[in-house]
Parts: structure tokens; C-alpha cells; sequence
């Protein structure tokens, strides 16, 4: 393994961008724990006072009235896995896809990585009919520059967050790469279109609000 010093982690950390690193440690029966931390938080000191933590939840450790404890992170075990940030980032791209929940997330010509999500507000124990629709994503998932959250509470009709608040981030961002002058990533395979082999739908006549309903429902994986 590659000897590393303090200072050679900050700098790896500075060089790659990264905003968060994750602290990993195992307990006393074997089992692999972490915590994450803002990279800002991550000085030179660090590496010789250690990082604070509440040790109460992890077994073997000491209980809640005298679980404050220290983890000395060891400079030589630090590393990036861009295979595991490149899968993920894989996988959230099938999220803006026709196939998945949020394609209308999707914004013309750049690749797009992000995930629906769907909430009913919590009321009395229990939960009421109120929702919040979500919708976060990154843009160019190739390279990203811009990331967006787009939470609507108690929307009016359809709720899910890929038809609700997924359109709204595909404006923005739309908006927002044009004035940064973002280069396109996906210029041949863009899916506000239709995808070159991707089926297309030959509408006769305009559909009823019900019809739109179901297939709206449908697209967001939800039976109609």
C-alpha cells in the first residue's frame, strides 16, 4: 500500500474536488462502521487529535454516558473509488431514462444522473393526504457542474416526483447550462425526443384527462 503522509491526503483531497469523506473503522466483532464529514472539516490536526464521535451505537463500545470517543484516521488507508462513484452515477442516469421514474427530469442533449422521490406528510402518529414530490439530479452526469433540488410541498393533482418536480429541474438546469455555456455530453442519445431505437407513440386523438392520468401513473411505475 502507498505510504502517505497528512499532508499528502489534504492534497488529494483538494487536487479531486471531493466535498465528503467517509471515515470507515470496524467494531470489536469485525463489523465495518462509518461516518461521514465535510471535507473542510478534514485538517492537518485531524490526523493527530482524532475526529469526535458518539460510540453509543456500535456494539462493544462504551454506553451513552461516557461514549464520547476519538477515531485518529490513518493517512496510508486513504482512498478514492472511482468505480463505485462511477457505478453509482450509472445507476441514476437509468433514473431520467424512458424506462425509469423521472424522464421528464431529462434535459435535451446533456446526460442527466438523479432520483425521484415521493412523501406523504406525517400528521397525528400517523400520515394525511398531503405530499411532497422531490427531485434531485446532476447535469452533465458525464462531468457534473450543476446540481439541483427541486421540493414542492402539497401539489395539486399528481404528486410523484418524477412528474412533478422533475420537469421543473429540467427547465432550470436547461436554463442555467445555456447561460453557463456547459458543453453537451449526449448531443446523439438525448431523451426528451425519442432516443435513436427507442419506440415511438403515434397519438390518433387527444387523449381524455383520465387517459393522462394512467399514463402518466404508469410512467412513474405506479398501476394504474
Amino acid at each position: 500500500m502507498e505510504q502517505r503522509s497528512a499532508g499528502d491526503v489534504l492534497k488529494l483531497v483538494k487536487e479531486a474536488g471531493i466535498d465528503v469523506i467517509d471515515v470507515r473503522f470496524c467494531d470489536l466483532p469485525g463489523l465495518m462502521q462509518h461516518f461521514s464529514i465535510p471535507a473542510h472539516e478534514l485538517t492537518a490536526d485531524v490526523f493527530e487529535d482524532g475526529l469526535g464521535f458518539d460510540g453509543s451505537s456500535i456494539r462493544g463500545f462504551q454506553e451513552i454516558q461516557e461514549s464520547d470517543m476519538l477515531l485518529i484516521p490513518d493517512p496510508d488507508t486513504a482512498v478514492i473509488d472511482p468505480e463505485i462513484a462511477a457505478n453509482i452515477r450509472a445507476m441514476l442516469e437509468t433514473v431520467v431514462s424512458p424506462e425509469g421514474s423521472g424522464p421528464k427530469a431529462a434535459v435535451r442533449n446533456y446526460r442527466v444522473a438523479g432520483k425521484t422521490g415521493t412523501s406523504r406528510a406525517a400528521s397525528g402518529g400517523g400520515y394525511d393526504n398531503r405530499h411532497t414530490s422531490l427531485f434531485v439530479g446532476m447535469v452533465p452526469a458525464s462531468s457534473p457542474r450543476l446540481v439541483g433540488v427541486v421540493v414542492i410541498h402539497d401539489p395539486q393533482g399528481l404528486y410523484y416526483g418524477g412528474l412533478v418536480s422533475g420537469p421543473v429541474f429540467s427547465k432550470v438546469m436547461d436554463g442555467a447550462l445555456r447561460l453557463l455555456d456547459v458543453p453537451p455530453d449526449n448531443v446523439k442519445n438525448w431523451y426528451t425526443g425519442s432516443p435513436q431505437g427507442a419506440p415511438t407513440l403515434d397519438v390518433k386523438a387527444p387523449a381524455s384527462s383520465e387517459e393522462n392520468l394512467e399514463m402518466s401513473n404508469y410512467a412513474e411505475g405506479v398501476p394504474p
